[in-house]
């Protein structure tokens, strides 16, 4: 989901209880990509309002026109920039409502920045949740391609998007199987703890003694995620 736009009247904006709903869903595993947009005025009112948004996600936005997505060292790790779809150095927002985020959640990878080094895509490793400046990024405004072809870097990006977020890996959870302990995902890195202790860093713990563990794992995209 992306922006709220009340001066659509076949678009009503979401309730409270529908974003909190989201938001738990996404703490279970579920899988968002936000589009945030920012703030245009029409006669005095936000056509555009991120706020309700801001309140669960922890996120400031500010207009800045314009403010490309270039990605950074981490970002351009991922197939987000370099995917199935084939590479791309950057991608264009457009519109009037370009910017870029002044904060961000402290538990989060910056994937991208704008020329200023402010950032316009980022990973939330809380929710695990993708989070960019603008959704013109996503559309014909930004320069997608209607259809079903990919001609340009934006429908590359925008297919790589959702190829990065289908193999994004969820919140790792421990099974005990065949006198070991395995996880639900394959991880790009693993930390085990045995009572606060290292003890492993293999995707598999073989020969668990009696004890209390958990596993600190890395997805795509940088964030280090811990089991329960």
């Amino acid at each position: 989901f992306g922006a709220f736009s009340p001066i659509d009247p076949n678009i009503n904006d979401f309730t409270q209880g529908e974003i909190d709903s989201l938001y738990n869903w996404s703490l279970r595993g579920g899988k968002l990509i936000i589009a945030s947009g920012g703030y245009l005025y029409e006669d005095g009112a936000a056509i555009w309002d991120h706020d309700i948004l801001r309140e669960k996600w922890e996120y400031e936005f500010i207009r800045m026109v314009p403010s490309p997505l270039i990605p950074t060292t981490e970002g351009a790790g991922t197939s987000l920039f370099d995917g199935p779809f084939g590479a791309v150095a950057g991608v264009l927002q457009s519109g009037l409502l370009q910017g870029y985020f002044s904060s961000i959640p402290d538990h989060s990878k910056v994937l991208a920045t704008n020329f200023d080094f402010k950032p316009t895509l980022y990973l939330d490793c809380h929710t695990l949740d993708l989070i960019i400046a603008d959704v013109d990024v996503f559309t014909d405004i930004g320069g997608v391609t209607q259809g079903d072809s990919i001609q340009n870097g934006q429908d590359i990006f925008w297919v790589n998007t959702i190829a990065f977020m289908d193999r994004l890996q969820g919140k790792p959870e421990i099974a005990h199987y065949d006198n070991s302990l395995v996880l639900n995902y394959t991880y790009n890195s693993y930390t085990w703890y045995k009572d606060g202790v290292p003890v492993g860093t293999d995707s598999i713990l073989s020969n668990p003694q009696p004890g209390e563990y958990i596993v600190e794992t890395t997805v795509n995209g940088g964030c280090e995620v811990v089991s329960d």
